[in-house]
């Protein structure tokens, strides 16, 4: 028999899918791991000391609450393991973080590639504070609101803007954002906790105030008298000048909560004697209606010149939001079930039921 002339095929296999976790022409796994690592030392430089939810929040924001612990986590203890960051224990017993003298030469050292060239270790200034819970949810408002694209600052990083020198006596002189007139006459300054700005066409400006503790009698007329000034102009510090229209009440407790709540809309006894906010000194006329239980609406007269004819006119000059710390963030157990207070669920940086918050997204 004639054997055939035509070339043999050999079978081939079909081409298999093979799914690429990482693009590796972009980065690499360990790459992307030193990037997570040289952006949470730059949160603990900044803020001086960070605990894994403030990592967790400015590097893993658009995840849900586990998987951005979880990496959070995971880049906490290769800091730890390499000597980068100490680990502190407050008299509340939350875990926190300061950078090492190793941390900020590393920092220094990347500068070029995303790092602090002025980094500086904090490892000894953070170990002589004993409870430092209130910087440390200043921060952590201050990293949500970036995250959600607006710019933040805390206290600590706002006060210098205030402090100028006489050119008379060269003497440091300090001033505030904001200023009010006491019961007797005498204005005092105000300072808040954490403070971020809206891109909007009154620039304006949103307070925080963290309440760690519940308010004395003093404190009690400082957020008076802070709710008072929505609607007026906030002094940035910068030669710049905002329209103050939300104060941010963030409260530890649910009976703090109360009391400030209690206090702002004059539901108190009689036997607590507080005060009820007003549109004006000589009206009964209430300031705040409460639209929702955490969002209170406050109202201040205003004048309108229409031709020959001035009228007053009662608008909306400012919100004010009351809402609880989200304690149980900070000590989350994977036990406790579904959490709630993160970004997923809109309670960041602050519930507004007027806005629609960006998605958010890592900061810088």
């Amino acid at each position: 028999m004639p054997k055939s002339t035509q070339p043999k095929t050999t079978p081939q296999l079909a081409p298999k899918t093979i799914k690429v976790p990482f693009n590796h022409a972009l980065s690499t796994p360990n790459e992307v791991r030193d990037r997570h690592r040289l952006k949470a030392l730059k949160v603990v430089a900044r803020f001086e000391q960070a605990r894994t939810i403030d990592i967790a929040a400015a590097l893993f924001p658009e995840r849900e609450f586990k998987a951005a612990l979880s990496a959070a986590q995971r880049t906490v203890r290769g800091l730890r393991a390499a000597k980068y960051v100490t680990k502190y224990l407050s008299d509340s017993r939350r875990v926190y973080y300061a950078l090492s003298a190793k941390g900020a030469r590393l920092l220094r050292d990347f500068a070029y590639e995303g790092g602090d060239g002025t980094a500086q270790a904090t490892a000894r200034r953070v170990c002589e504070k004993t409870n430092p819970e209130h910087a440390l949810w200043s921060a952590f408002y201050t990293v949500a609101c970036e995250a959600r694209g607006l710019p933040a600052w805390t206290e600590r990083e706002l006060k210098p803007r205030y402090l100028r020198a006489d050119p008379a006596t060269h003497a440091t002189m300090r001033s505030f954002p904001m200023t009010y007139k006491g019961g007797d006459g005498k204005s005092k300054g105000l300072m808040p906790d954490a403070m971020a700005t809206l891109v909007d066409s009154d620039r304006s400006v949103i307070w925080f105030e963290i309440d760690r503790s519940a308010r004395g009698p003093s404190r009690l007329d400082d957020l008076v008298g802070l709710v008072k000034k929505l609607g007026t102009k906030v002094n940035m510090g910068d030669g710049e000048t905002r329209v103050l229209r939300k104060v941010v009440i963030l409260c530890k407790t649910p009976s703090i909560l109360r009391r400030d709540r209690t206090h702002l809309l004059g539901r108190a006894t009689a036997s607590d004697q507080l005060l009820r906010v007003r549109i004006s000194d000589n009206t009964d006329e209430p300031a705040l209606i409460e639209r929702e239980p955490d969002c209170l609406d406050f109202y201040r007269r205003r004048e309108v010149c229409k031709g020959k004819r001035v009228s007053e006119v009662v608008e909306v000059a400012g919100q004010v939001h009351l809402q609880l710390l989200p304690m149980h963030l900070s000590s989350y157990s994977y036990k406790d079930g579904a959490p709630y207070g993160w970004f997923d669920d809109g309670s960041l940086p602050f519930r507004d039921p007027d806005g629609a918050w960006a998605e958010p997204n890592p900061i810088d």
